[in-house]
């Protein structure tokens, strides 16, 4: 009975002591991947405004923050959370900008997103394949 006892308890502690839960849906989503950030603008219609746009290629990490978040490595060292539910889908100040599964993960959203606009328009898109 007492081993019954410890092997019960010691199952209990290694389930719940996990750094990463045993059986939270988001562990098919985190890791490494290797990204491709891209940045269109047209700022056209103000004074010397121009167009254009930036793509950078970079290796960076996905990794759970509490409740249904992630955290996803940004090129700049910085990191954007999203909120992403269990069939993947990827939304950021209540809006759906991507998804995500076991192999990739894709974003897309406008500059004015969570009304935190810059002069000019901005399309800001995220491919990510995980190593």
């Amino acid at each position: 009975m007492r081993r019954t006892l410890s092997v019960l308890f010691l199952a209990l502690f290694v389930l719940t002591s996990c750094k990463n839960k045993l059986f939270d849906y988001r562990n098919k989503f985190i890791g490494n991947y290797n990204f491709v950030y891209t940045r269109t603008w047209d700022n056209t219609s103000l004074p010397g405004g121009t167009a254009g746009d930036t793509t950078i290629y970079y290796m960076g990490e996905v990794i759970p923050l509490d409740d249904n978040q992630l955290a996803i490595a940004w090129y700049d060292g910085t990191v954007q959370n999203v909120v992403v539910a269990k069939d993947g889908i990827l939304t950021v100040c209540d809006a759906q900008v991507g998804n995500v599964n076991d192999e990739m993960l894709n974003m897309s959203y406008e500059n004015d997103l969570c009304g935190l606009a810059t002069a000019g328009e901005q399309m800001i898109t995220l491919t990510g394949a995980k190593q």
